[in-house]
């Protein structure tokens, strides 16, 4: 009798182990269904500063800012706009090459560091 119940108590603490490394597989298996550990905050982002303000600044002040005259980034576009990596097929809207090169330029012409930039 003494051994059926050492036998039975094996027997539970192997359910109990089983029971432990199911849970911790799902608790992953969980963690790899969410891409975010914390809620996002939605930063609104204004176009009024691209299509309204760079477009009409002076020479002096575009260069200042993109690092590169007007003409030349106009001439950069256009050379950047028919390569692959800038057309999108897919259903997810690309920024425009306009933009991202205007974006590109301004960081890597700011004084700032990255955590700066992004905050």
């Amino acid at each position: 009798a003494y051994q059926d119940i050492e036998d039975e108590d094996l027997f539970k603490g192997e359910d109990s182990s089983e029971e432990e490394g199911e849970m911790i597989i799902l608790g992953l298996t969980l963690l790899l269904e969410i891409r975010y550990f914390e809620q996002r905050t939605h930063v609104i982002k204004s176009k009024n500063w691209r299509c309204n303000i760079l477009p009409n600044y002076d020479d002096i002040r575009f260069k200042k800012i993109m690092r590169m005259d007007s003409i030349n980034f106009q001439k950069l576009i256009s050379v950047l706009n028919p390569l692959p990596i800038f057309q999108n097929n897919s259903n997810n809207l690309q920024a425009s090459v306009e933009l991202q090169l205007a974006v590109f330029l301004k960081r890597i012409g700011s004084k700032e560091n990255i955590f700066e930039i992004s905050s």
